[in-house]
């Protein structure tokens, strides 16, 4: 089974990204910021998506949905989705200067059958802070209340952008305690400078040298092989595995 998850930064990348996903037809595909209203260019390539609002931001000249998808090929047998914490009714609207309170966090997980198998796999777009290698008070608290629920499933497949780096956040290890990191060690980051806004910033040059943020994590008997990152396409590269 073919997995990609990959951060798309809006509607901004759809040039390069449909593209893409059409030469790769991943069986499950993960996507992280992505407009609700966009749905439609992944259904067409017969996906049935299942979305999660995190916020409301401004495209187009209006507010839509913003959030994470989990698209597949296959339709799921069972689908489940998590706020972590619990949010109160309305989706916020996105605010620049309190990304904190505007910004809600969940995980979408989904059983699959592919291939005579049934695929268990979870993704999520974790708790943004302002310096990825100090967490914020508030990855503290949501990364255990992400991991008790996840505790609670079958094995499973996780997968999607973290915030979290691998070289220097401390959660890294929570996180590890618990899956397997399938991202190769020759890959050091998966922000693309020549894509993202930051890319020719100076003082920035740390986030495209230690700043893995985007993973699959695997749990038994769940493996994953031909792990590979794929840049030029979003401010995000896209995580290609396989899944056995």
């Amino acid at each position: 089974m073919k997995l990609i998850t990959i951060n798309i930064e809006g509607d901004l990348h759809f040039d390069s990204v449909i593209p893409f996903i059409k030469a790769e037809l991943p069986d499950i595909l993960c996507i992280q910021e992505i407009f609700k209203i966009d749905l439609c260019q992944l259904e067409e390539l017969g996906y049935s998506c299942t979305f999660l609002p995190m916020t409301m931001k401004l495209t187009r000249g209006k507010y839509y949905e913003w959030g994470t998808a989990l698209c597949s090929q296959a339709k799921p047998t069972k689908t489940r989705t998590f706020y972590y914490p619990t949010p109160c009714n309305e989706i916020p609207v996105f605010n620049h200067h309190d990304i904190e309170n505007s910004v809600l966090h969940g995980v979408i997980e989904s059983c699959i059958p592919i291939g005579g198998d049934n695929f268990r796999i979870a993704t999520t777009h974790f708790t943004w802070t302002p310096d990825g290698a100090v967490p914020s008070t508030k990855q503290k608290t949501d990364i255990v209340t992400l991991l008790a629920y996840l505790a609670q499933l079958e094995p499973h497949v996780l997968c999607g952008d973290f915030n979290i780096p691998r070289s220097c956040s401390p959660l890294y290890a929570e996180l590890t305690k618990h899956y397997t990191d399938t991202i190769p060690e020759s890959y050091v980051s998966s922000l693309d400078a020549k894509v993202h806004r930051h890319g020719k910033t100076l003082g920035k040059e740390r986030i495209f040298n230690s700043f893995m943020v985007d993973y699959i994590f695997t749990q038994p008997p769940y493996k994953a092989t031909d792990v590979r990152l794929g840049f030029g396409l979003s401010d995000h590269a896209a995580v290609v595995a396989t899944i056995l």
